[in-house]
């Protein structure tokens, strides 16, 4: 796969591809003290780390140069150690060693890419694609061994799930549906950024694979990948103006539609169920209003953000503690300003988790990434260089933005590989120049 006879960045590469591999597995360990908190990924990482500390005087780190994106993520690190030393326990700092643990790696991830040259993008697709297919082999492992066997690691029957019924929903070795989801979201699009150029059995096989453990996820945000998909073909396709214009309001019509389900939901006003099912987890249980045959009812992600936005304003300067909101959502629901029977969540928000977590600071921080990340990918954009890689790792980022509305999404691992595949592009662009001038 890599082109060079450099043992180091053999072995380097080994090191990546596998550590890319194994952002799909999240649930598999189960180690004393730490319990679930190690997984490998982070054995990998460690493990990369090691070799590049015995091999430092051959990590070319003249080619890495400093860049806005950088800037914005140590940002809002120092923002989230600032504000920890104001919480009532520990755990902010937790918080903080975990968001210093994908900086660096991000900051290895990038730099082996820049170092590579030529085969940096067709090694970053080879890492991705596999990274999907193995997390999909494992989720259509769960669909079968639930529907044949009974639950399992792998997937489980949700009872009484919204507009489904009884359904099966697999995570594989993922930590929930949604996470094996939005994995799948970047293999799917790096996969059909791949398939405009060039079609083959090979590629429609996997696009099955990929698409049959998705299916199963009964994910939402397969609203946010067809968004994605609409990106892809606009930025590679010559169309029609009056088409593109209408394929632009189909995309915001379903953004729409996403925050409407996400944050309500309807159920039938006969349904036998109906006492239990507002009782579930995933819902208030308030009626806000009905239709002729459904009521309408607001999802927990509703409640989750109107917690988030109270503590935000009670602690606007520090917040409460980045991965403190559910134990102070807990002592919300014992004032009883919150329904009891909603777990103590996280924020599921990225936005209105800044704010709660990290204060005001911390939100003008997380706005402040977005808007570099926007500006970066919009500017890689211009130029044809990595063209393919570039319109997927936007519409990558274009789906984030929206998830992170409803998501935790700054502590997924696959994000941060998209901010390094971005980085690198913009880097090796960056060299380029300083080359020629």
């Amino acid at each position: 796969m890599l082109k060079t006879q450099n043992t180091f960045l053999k072995i380097w590469f080994i090191l990546i591809l596998i550590g890319i591999i194994s952002i799909s597995f999240q649930t598999i360990l189960t180690l004393p003290i730490v319990g679930s908190k190690i997984q490998p990924p982070e054995i990998i990482f460690l493990l990369t780390l090691l070799f590049l500390a015995f091999n430092s005087k051959k990590i070319p780190f003249r080619k890495l140069k400093f860049n806005n994106l950088d800037f914005a993520l140590i940002f809002y690190l120092g923002i989230v150690l600032i504000t920890s030393f104001f919480a009532k326990n520990f755990h902010p700092f937790l918080d903080f060693f975990g968001l210093v643990y994908l900086f660096l790696n991000y900051l290895i991830i990038r730099l082996f890419l820049i170092s590579i040259g030529q085969d940096f993008e067709k090694i970053i697709k080879t890492g991705i694609l596999w990274m999907g297919i193995i997390a999909a082999i494992f989720g259509i492992i769960g669909i079968a061994t639930t529907y044949f066997f009974s639950a399992n690691s792998l997937g489980y029957i949700y009872q009484d799930y919204p507009y489904f019924g009884d359904t099966i929903r697999v995570s594989g070795f993922t930590s929930t549906p949604h996470m094996l989801a939005s994995i799948l979201n970047i293999s799917i699009l790096v996969l059909l950024i791949s398939m405009f150029e060039k079609r083959s059995l090979r590629s429609i096989f996997v696009l099955i694979i990929l698409s049959l453990a998705y299916i199963f996820t009964f994910a939402k945000i397969v609203v946010l990948l067809i968004i994605g998909v609409i990106f892809i073909f606009l930025k590679k396709q010559k169309i029609n103006p009056i088409v593109k214009n209408g394929l632009r309001v189909l995309s915001l019509s379903l953004f729409v539609f996403y925050m409407f389900a996400t944050h309500f939901i309807l159920i039938n006003k006969s349904h036998p169920n109906l006492v239990e099912i507002r009782n579930k987890a995933f819902n208030t249980g308030e009626i806000i209003g009905e239709t002729q045959n459904n009521y309408i009812i607001p999802t927990t992600y509703t409640t989750l953000k109107q917690s988030a936005f109270h503590l935000g304003k009670k602690y606007w300067i520090t917040g409460v503690g980045a991965g403190n909101h559910g134990s102070y959502f807990n002592e919300l629901k014992a004032e009883g300003l919150f329904p009891k029977h909603i777990p103590d969540y996280d924020p599921h928000s990225t936005y209105f988790g800044s704010f709660a977590e990290t204060g005001i600071f911390g939100f003008v921080a997380i706005l402040y990434l977005t808007f570099v990340l926007f500006k970066m990918s919009n500017h890689l954009l211009k130029t044809k260089k990595y063209y393919n890689l570039k319109i997927a790792t936007s519409a990558c980022l274009l789906i984030f933005f929206m998830e992170a509305i409803s998501v935790d999404a700054i502590n997924f691992r696959h994000l941060w590989l998209v901010f390094a595949i971005l980085s690198a592009i913009y880097n090796l662009e960056q060299n380029e120049k300083l080359g020629k001038t």
